[in-house]
């Protein structure tokens, strides 16, 4: 039965039950006012005579009927009132619903902002190693730098760059970012390349990994010099498609590196990967250049040196408006100047100053200049100016020199090609034998050129 049908037959019936005590209770009293004994009989005849008790005999049909009025609507409230509290309670389950809603959307908002600056920093920091790597061409350097924008960026305990040796056997630390990374760095830190750590692993697979102060990861995080590491990444550094090295940071915070951060970082490893490749082709041409720089001085200097071995030393000077040979004996200071490859200050009765004219490094003249007496000694900026024009002297000098050579070279050549063009005229062997004494006699001013065939026996 419907909860408010009940609701309404329980009321009605009380209201009837009520009801039906007013005309009992009236009829007993009108028959003790007629002095009739209470039984069946005299209630049925006190009914019959008295009109009002008619009225009052209908009270349990009213008050039944208003009691049932009463219930259904009394059932009509508790259905209303269940309703109500229903509604209510889901109400409540609704915004209980939508405070979890915004929690986890403020939770998803949080963790994407999050990323987000985190991707901003990697982005920044690989802008920043992308100009470093175009504005920094010593590897140390750079190592030194792209450590400290990598701890500074991501705000790490620890980053570290690990090089492999020519060995392919040890993985050395070449840069560190914190005081213990740089005293680990001091002891000429290593790691066995496929055995220790992490950084051994990268460095013999070419994958990276992540370590977390969790059951058998936490071995690695045995350093002394830095007992607060709590999380430790790396990544490879690849030149070529060959795994050159290792990018290592590390956290105090367990669990902080996840792989995302693995996608992430490899970008700034990469980047990180092209700057040290081109410091290390920027420092290898560097000792090429050097190197030939030092083997063209070389021959320089010998040629230099052959030169005036057969010319002699000589030279000139200015004096008195007029230019004349000067003396085969060199003034001390002059000496001093050549042989100390160094520029020598002199005062015999009037300032004098000698500087060497250089050919590379190497001195193969000297320049010594007087002011008259009295005047003022050499100064910093007269000085520099000198030098500068030793250095053009030099320069001169050694282009003078070079076109000599090329011409004697061309002479020569030419003096070759002469003479193999007037032997090649004949097939005739004698012929050949007296126009090669003849043409060697004269392109070389020779007083006498003999040219002789050995017998069979001598040759043997």
């Amino acid at each position: 039965m419907n909860p408010a049908n009940k609701t309404t037959r329980n009321f009605t019936l009380i209201g009837l039950a009520i009801g039906f005590l007013f005309p009992l209770f009236s009829t007993i009293v009108e028959a003790i006012s007629w002095d009739l004994p209470i039984n069946f009989e005299s209630m049925i005849l006190v009914q019959k005579e008295t009109a009002l008790l008619w009225v009052i005999d209908s009270a349990p049909l009213v008050i039944g009927f208003l009691a049932g009025l009463v219930g259904y609507r009394q059932a009509n409230l508790q259905e209303l009132n269940t309703i109500t509290e229903r509604r209510y309670q889901e109400e409540l389950k609704l915004r209980e619903q939508i405070d979890e809603l915004n929690q986890d959307l403020e939770r998803r908002v949080g963790e994407r902002t999050r990323d987000l600056e985190r991707r901003s920093r990697y982005i920044e920091a690989a802008a920043d190693i992308g100009r470093a790597a175009t504005s920094i061409y010593n590897l140390d350097e750079l190592l030194e730098n792209v450590v400290d924008l990598v701890s500074e960026k991501f705000e790490f305990y620890q980053a570290g760059i690990f090089i492999i040796d020519e060995n392919n056997e040890y993985a050395l630390m070449k840069a560190a970012s914190s005081e213990g990374g740089k005293r680990m760095l001091a002891r000429n830190h290593r790691l066995k390349v496929g055995e220790q750590g992490i950084v051994g692993y990268v460095t013999k697979t070419g994958q990276a990994r992540i370590a977390l102060d969790v059951g058998q990861d936490a071995v690695h995080f045995n350093t002394p010099e830095l007992p607060h590491t709590r999380s430790e990444m790396a990544l490879p550094l690849f030149y070529g498609g060959r795994v050159f090295g290792a990018l290592d940071v590390q956290s105090t915070v367990a669990n902080a590196f996840s792989q995302q951060d693995i996608s992430a970082l490899s970008v700034l490893a990469d980047q990180i990967s092209m700057a040290i490749s081109n410091a290390m082709l920027f420092e290898d041409l560097q000792h090429s250049l050097e190197s030939e720089r030092r083997a063209y001085e070389k021959i320089s200097s010998d040629a230099w040196q052959e030169y005036i071995r057969h010319t002699g030393s000589w030279g000139y000077k200015f004096t008195h408006d007029r230019i004349i040979p000067t003396d085969s004996e060199w003034p001390g200071e002059m000496a001093q100047a050549f042989e100390n490859n160094m520029v020598i200050k002199a005062n015999p009765g009037k300032p004098t100053l000698c500087l060497p004219i250089k050919i590379g490094s190497k001195p193969v003249g000297v320049i010594r200049l007087s002011k008259a007496e009295g005047q003022m000694e050499w100064n910093a900026d007269e000085i520099e100016l000198i030098e500068v024009i030793s250095e053009r002297i030099s320069q001169a000098l050694e282009s003078a020199r070079l076109f000599r050579a090329t011409q004697i070279q061309a002479a020569q050549e030419q003096m070759t090609s002469d003479i193999s063009s007037q032997l090649r005229q004949t097939l005739d062997i004698d012929t050949v034998l007296k126009t090669a004494a003849k043409q060697l006699g004269d392109a070389l001013h020779a007083r006498e050129v003999v040219i002789r065939m050995a017998p069979d026996e001598q040759r043997l």
